[in-house]
């Protein structure tokens, strides 16, 4: 695992960072669309900006812990409560919901898409995708991409996106993963510095307006 190649073929694939000023916290929300055979959007909400929480190594297939936040599969028994999770108003413009995303992975399995819902303690509070050592092919701009990060508005500005992040890190990283990309348009608010924190930089890049960015993952 974690190849070369690029992101997966087809539409766009894009993160866009948007600052809703006093709304949601001061809180950050970004939109991710993708290369996945139709103009896709995914996006992420995530709440004020901080140093990233400490990961935690998990096993793919199970729930992944940290003290605070883990990661959990989506089954029968969780969906209907992982999509009642909901942003600020002001950032639904830029945050597709978990049902539109769940109905957006199950019509594109060439974008490989792994998602999982963000739990802190036995509450759900988000809702993580990735695009998961998708094959390389015209326009992927890599083999592990974050897709899209949603925390809910009654939980945002609590750390959760940063420990999700910090967790999916180590799992791509566990997975044999050499990179991981996502993407985002520049401006007021942009997720960029949230990015930084994790080790993103910039690749020089850009696509279709937005910025790429790259975070290489050394040995565990």
């Amino acid at each position: 695992m974690g190849g070369g190649g690029r992101l997966v073929a087809g539409g766009r694939r894009r993160a866009v960072g948007v600052r809703l000023g006093g709304r949601a916290g001061g809180g950050y929300a970004a939109r991710a669309g993708g290369r996945c055979g139709r103009a896709a959007r995914g996006r992420c909400a995530i709440g004020r900006i901080g140093s990233p929480a400490a990961g935690a190594v998990g096993i793919i297939g199970r729930d992944m812990t940290s003290p605070r936040v883990h990661l959990r599969e989506i089954t029968d028994e969780n969906r209907a409560a992982v999509c009642a999770l909901r942003v600020h108003p002001g950032q639904r413009q830029f945050v597709d919901s978990v049902a539109d995303s769940l109905a957006e992975a199950a019509a594109t399995p060439e974008a490989a898409p792994w998602y999982r819902a963000i739990y802190a303690g036995d509450v759900p509070v988000g809702f993580v995708m990735l695009s998961w050592n998708a094959p390389p092919g015209p326009g992927v701009l890599g083999p592990y991409y974050l897709w899209r990060l949603l925390v809910d508005r009654d939980h945002q500005g609590r750390g959760f996106g940063r420990a999700a992040l910090a967790q999916v890190i180590d799992l791509v990283r566990a997975a044999g993963g050499a990179e991981l990309f996502t993407s985002y348009q520049p401006g007021y608010g942009e997720p960029l510095p949230f990015y930084r924190r994790f080790g993103f930089v910039p690749t020089g890049e850009v696509d279709e307006g937005e910025i790429v960015l790259r975070l290489a993952l050394g040995t565990a």
